[in-house]
């Protein structure tokens, strides 16, 4: 069985080409998210994007309710940058480097964290610790010497610097 070889090479190019007319899909958790990418509003919720591009870093920022949590993506020479470099006489090797093909902005889960805590307002790490008991405390000297002992239950030793007898 003999094989056209132009065929084969034109089933190539379509295939390689098709993977460059990729996106990038960025989700989150919130439904109401606005999403950014470098600063530009891209969609609410979930949004697409061009994935074949110059080497570039962006900054994806969603925001919901004043959170905002930020992930910084990377295009990177993929396989089908390498595939489509003798068809685009080598110039895919500066344009044709890829984001991932999906990104997903997880926010914090407020209500489950308070669930879990037990506080209806959320944030139980910002709030004070408070004793539980009235602790008195006495000055005196002879209360602080017996009742501080070093790791071996001994008492400190005397101002002079010498142990007590033993």
């Amino acid at each position: 069985m003999r094989f056209n070889h132009t065929l084969t090479a034109w089933l190539l190019v379509s295939a390689v080409l098709a993977s460059g007319c990729s996106t990038m899909s960025v989700h989150t958790n919130r439904a109401d998210a606005e999403i950014y990418l470098d600063g530009r509003l891209i969609g609410v919720g979930h949004a697409k994007v061009k994935s074949m591009g110059l080497p570039n870093t962006a900054v994806i920022r969603a925001e919901h309710e004043g959170e905002v949590v930020s992930k910084s993506v990377n295009r990177k020479f993929t396989l089908a940058t390498a595939l489509m470099m003798p068809f685009s006489y080598f110039t895919s090797a500066i344009w044709g480097w890829q984001y991932p093909d999906s990104v997903f902005i997880r926010f914090d889960d407020r209500a489950s964290r308070a669930h879990q805590w037990g506080d209806s307002e959320g944030d139980a790490w910002s709030k004070p610790i408070r004793a539980s008991a009235d602790v008195t405390q006495t000055n005196t000297a002879e209360t602080q010497r017996s009742a501080v002992t070093d790791l071996w239950g001994e008492p400190p030793p005397e101002k002079n610097g010498a142990r007590g007898k033993q």
